[in-house]
């Protein structure tokens, strides 16, 4: 009678496509017992994952820590080292960089090892940390893109009749956007809902299936506060802003058809237009003490083109270009321009 030689049994890839998961067992089963109290029932009926998924996530989580940490680094240090980069503005820009920064560097050496061993091996503090600061960081960039969007909607919508982003304000919003971060939180560290493991349980985050009155009154609050307020305010000015951008573009064409010129659009055609205009910056003096005039001319760039047909006043502001025409008028000439002598720009600086 023939016997069969035992052998180990071969891994197939595909056949963990078929399979991913392990089958007899429950998820719960690799955890350590300290971890117990912390798992709702609800993970109790789904199996274990193949130990190759594991490592696949573990690879993932370690190549997306190393894309985040040197692209979010290199904006760090260039808006640090640059000084003309350490705009008001820009100071937004460099704190939504920071959190995600800190996301990673805190998130990936922390998960990779749970990925790695398979289950959350750290324990439930580090459990409750690990929840605590993917929560802060995720909550402060979302806040961060709400500050940039407003700031957006500040100069592209209202234009000069907004007040300027100073350095201040800019400062003020960035401590805004972390104490409200801290707030929501750390709240579950003093018992209003709680941060537990998820999942695959290599990962924590707020309790979201449990149905008490203080888990439900947490999860609604923080969804209000963290994504339904931001989600709401970047719809509302982004919508504005695309409405502006859609206004500036039809001007444009039909100021462009009003000068006889396939588009009026920078860098466009400047070949043809070489030929027909001659373009030059005024060097309108401004007088002492006008700084509303100063600040105006900090978000603007204009250009005189003159051809037979007139004066024409481009001005710009980041990605919306508006034309005016400006009809000879001997009476209204400013005197502080000599360039534009045979120009009416009276209104210069009143977009």
């Amino acid at each position: 009678m023939d016997k069969k030689t035992p052998h180990a049994e071969k891994f197939s890839l595909y056949d963990a496509f078929l399979e991913p998961y392990e089958s007899n067992a429950s998820i719960v089963d690799l955890l350590p017992i300290d971890m117990l109290p912390l798992i709702h029932e609800h993970w109790y009926s789904f199996p274990p994952m193949k130990g190759i998924w594991h490592i696949i996530l573990g690879l993932a989580i370690i190549l997306l820590g190393i894309v985040s940490l040197s692209g979010n680094g290199v904006v760090l240090y260039l808006m640090a080292s640059v000084r003309s980069l350490r705009t008001p503005a820009n100071l937004l820009v460099m704190n939504l960089a920071l959190s995600d920064f800190c996301m990673l560097a805190f998130m990936m050496p922390t998960m990779a090892p749970n990925c790695f061993g398979e289950t959350w091996v750290l324990g439930p503090l580090m459990c409750e940390v690990y929840g605590m600061f993917g929560s802060l960081f995720g909550c402060g960039s979302v806040w961060s893109m709400v500050m940039i969007t407003l700031d957006r909607y500040n100069v592209i919508v209202k234009g000069m009749s907004a007040k300027p982003l100073t350095r201040l304000k800019s400062v003020g919003l960035v401590i805004f956007v972390w104490v409200w971060s801290v707030g929501w939180t750390i709240a579950p560290f003093y018992g209003w809902s709680r941060y537990v493991p998820e999942g695959s349980m290599t990962g924590c985050t707020v309790d979201y299936l449990s149905r008490d009155l203080i888990s439900l009154s947490y999860l609604i609050s923080y969804t209000i506060a963290v994504y339904v307020i931001p989600l709401g305010v970047m719809i509302y000015c982004y919508t504005f802003i695309v409405v502006e951008v859609a206004a500036h573009e039809k001007k444009l064409r039909e100021q462009a058809k009003k000068m006889n010129i396939s588009s009026l659009r920078a860098n466009q055609d400047s070949h043809k237009a070489s030929a027909e205009f001659k373009l030059a910056k005024p060097s309108a003096s401004l007088g002492a003490g006008e700084t509303h005039r100063e600040f105006k001319s900090r978000f603007f760039q204009r250009h005189i083109v003159r051809n037979n047909r007139g004066c024409y006043m481009l001005t710009g502001n980041e990605s919306l270009l508006s034309y005016e025409r400006y009809e000879n008028q001997e009476n209204e000439t400013p005197s502080q321009s000599p360039f534009l002598s045979s120009c009416d720009i009276h209104s210069l600086f009143d977009y």
